[in-house]
């Protein structure tokens, strides 16, 4: 992966990697695989290059998505290797070598984490943002970052380091000149988004469960929002209404309100925002005595201390989630993922320990 040089220094020319596709088996089924994959990545070529939307497995409900740029594919290929495979090449095909490497891959059996960048980046700027996150994880769980739906301005703070790794996205309306979106859009192309990551990292060869989340900002209160949502679908349907079973979540700078992202979430608990409300304007806080509204799954809670919106972060902490069931972590630190060594540690400890209480790992 290539990383970011740091501002004032000369840039190298960023490069994509060929995403590698992991399947163990024979040597035969290797290869059938492999030409199974050319047969498809040539199926899919004129959306690829007309941006058009790529339907994926999972059916999920056709929404209007006219606001705002159609969600482009989340995997990419150099051009020499869409040559390579249109014109049916073994010898100098990329896709086989990387089969083979990615099988050899530890981290595919681990315990997954989906992890939700805030709003105005991407996933492959949150990748590189908690990229020593990741790799103090790496023995414990595989991380994957997911590209929320909808594309909006880069956030001013990433402008300076990461302006070139466009589009940028968001999950939900936060500014008054973002596009008002329905409810039902808005939750429904969000799980498009979590179920083509889940799918993508499947195909690459993980099968570890998914376990937990991993947001930062606007991503952290998704990820919040989604824990909230699948305890009370499990509380007033059946343990096996929601589609999701995550186990815990990471809410880096989480920002309350929780939001609903189920239409059969039935009352909505006072403090609970809709999916379409514009965020910043929220006023209908939640009474500390009351306890509908509280996660009662574990969270661990990262707050910047100097961070502008750090009274809305602990709001989230202190009305939104069960005591007793909330870790906190506090730095000495701005709005941003935290990327020095001791403040890193502080997180993966707590993560790793969760894990281990869970029994997620050992």
């Amino acid at each position: 992966m290539h990383v970011p040089a740091e501002p004032g220094s000369e840039r190298k020319k960023k490069t994509v990697a060929v995403p590698s596709q992991a399947r163990v088996g024979s040597p035969k089924a290797i290869a059938c695989f492999d030409r199974i994959r050319k047969l498809e990545l040539a199926a899919r070529l004129p959306a690829l290059f007309s941006r058009k939307k790529v339907a994926i497995k999972t059916p999920l409900p056709s929404v209007d998505v006219s606001v705002t740029p159609p969600t482009l594919p989340a995997f990419r290929f150099p051009l020499f290797a869409v040559c390579n495979l249109l014109a049916g090449s073994s010898s100098t095909d990329p896709l086989s070598k990387h089969t083979m490497a990615a099988s050899k891959d530890g981290s595919l059996a681990l315990p997954r984490i989906l992890c939700l960048h805030g709003g105005g980046v991407n996933a492959e700027v949150f990748e590189l943002q908690c990229r020593n996150l990741v790799t103090r994880l790496k023995p414990y769980f595989r991380l994957c970052f997911v590209d929320a739906p909808f594309i909006c301005e880069p956030h001013p703070q990433i402008v300076r380091v990461y302006g070139d790794y466009g589009p940028f996205r968001r999950w939900m309306r936060w500014l008054p000149e973002h596009a008002e979106i329905d409810d039902a859009t808005t939750v429904s192309q969000i799980e498009y988004q979590l179920r083509l990551t889940m799918e993508e990292d499947d195909e690459k060869g993980g099968t570890g469960p998914w376990v937990g989340l991993l947001g930062f900002s606007q991503g952290a209160k998704i990820s919040a929002s989604l824990l909230f949502t699948q305890q009370k679908l499990g509380e007033t349907i059946g343990k096996d209404a929601a589609w999701t079973k995550f186990r815990f979540a990471v809410l880096l700078a989480g920002r309350a309100p929780v939001v609903s992202l189920d239409s059969r979430v039935v009352p909505v608990p006072a403090g609970v925002a809709a999916a379409s409300e514009l965020s910043i304007s929220f006023q209908n806080w939640p009474d500390p005595r009351d306890t509908d509204q509280r996660i009662r799954l574990p969270t661990i809670h990262v707050h910047g201390l100097k961070d502008p919106g750090l009274e809305h972060h602990r709001k989230l902490l202190h009305l939104y989630c069960e005591e007793g069931t909330a870790t906190l972590v506090e730095w000495d630190g701005e709005h941003r993922v935290p990327i020095k060594a001791q403040d890193v540690e502080a997180v993966a400890k707590e993560m790793i320990a969760l894990g281990k209480k869970l029994d997620l790992i050992s």
